[in-house]
């Protein structure tokens, strides 16, 4: 029975769904190991159900771990994510082992249904005495629970009192002791006291040549003072001097950054330009190289042609007269 007043208390925004540490690690986007560890320090905060052996969490519990994850992304610290999860979450209530496995093993009350109408217009009596009977055993054993912790009580606190009256005869003992021990104080303190006043009117005597001493101490100190802070003043301005000549010199060597950079930017132009019309000249030379490497085969080509060519005129006539049907076919190739 008190564990469903606890469920009736959380349910206040009528949670249908249902989800186990894992979905809730899912839905998070966190390791599990981080929520149990969140479940388990913000326990008061967070609801849940029994199913069985098993917790099954609902979406005010989701709304609350949503609560801790968004604050813990923010960097608050523990004590205002409790005020914060104080004021606006409610606390579950704490519920007793024994109360929490009665209520595992009764079942839920069934909806009572109206009463069927007999015939002659008289209501039938449905009466369930089997959970009467259930419902009386529970009240015997919560009974027989509390008269036990109240024994137990009761002894815890016999022997608290027989700690006290050990205690006070202790006290008693020591007290008697103490008051023996202060009256030999008391003759040591009169004659102490009479120590002190000796001591007071030589300690005066010496105060007062400590004082002039002091006196003296005092006003060469104030002069030496007033020489270091006049010292402390020149060496101001010279550093205030010092300061500004310093922050002329830091803005002419900005000045000359500013432009070193831009005749830096300017050559480096300049060296893109370069590096591209050197790029197109090499270009241009490959090309020519290549037009030249043919030429020169070309070349080699028409003077083995001229070669031959002299070969068949100096050769006997028959060969000459075959000479100009050569000539008349490679003169085209020239």
């Amino acid at each position: 029975m008190q564990q469903r007043k606890t469920q009736g208390y959380f349910s206040m925004t009528n949670s249908k769904n249902s989800y186990s540490v894992s979905d809730l690690a899912n839905l998070l986007q966190v390791p599990r190991t981080t929520v149990n560890d969140w479940l388990k320090k913000f326990d008061r905060y967070i609801d849940f159900e029994m199913r069985g052996r098993r917790k099954v969490y609902t979406d005010a519990s989701l709304e609350v771990l949503q609560l801790i994850s968004s604050a813990r992304d923010r960097g608050t610290p523990l004590t205002d994510l409790e005020q914060e999860l104080s004021q606006r979450c409610a606390v579950r209530p704490e519920i007793s082992p024994l109360a929490q496995e009665e209520n595992e093993k009764t079942p839920a009350p069934k909806p009572v249904s109206a009463p069927p109408q007999q015939e002659g217009n008289l209501p039938a009596v449905n009466f369930d005495f089997s959970g009467f009977l259930k419902e009386l055993e529970i009240r015997e054993k919560r009974r027989s629970h509390s008269g036990r912790r109240s024994f137990l009580l009761i002894c815890v606190l016999l022997v608290l009192l027989l700690g006290v009256c050990c205690a006070t005869l202790l006290l008693l003992g020591q007290l008697l002791t103490l008051k023996e021990s202060s009256k030999a104080l008391a003759m040591r303190l009169e004659a102490a006291k009479n120590e002190s006043v000796s001591l007071r009117k030589q300690t005066e005597k010496e105060f007062k040549v400590i004082s002039v001493q002091m006196e003296k101490n005092r006003l060469s100190e104030t002069q030496a003072a007033d020489a270091l802070q006049k010292r402390l003043n020149s060496q101001r301005q010279q550093f205030e001097k010092l300061l500004s000549k310093l922050e002329k010199a830091e803005k002419l060597r900005e000045k000359e950054l500013e432009k070193q950079e831009k005749e830096n930017f300017r050559l480096k132009a300049e060296l893109d330009s370069a590096v591209r019309l050197l790029a197109k000249k090499q270009d241009q030379l490959a090309a020519l190289q290549t037009r030249e490497n043919a030429l020169t085969a070309e070349n080699t080509k028409l003077k083995s042609e001229i070669a031959q060519l002299k070969k068949q005129l100096s050769a006997p006539v028959k060969t000459k007269k075959k000479a100009p049907a050569a000539l008349q076919k490679e003169t085209p190739k020239k």
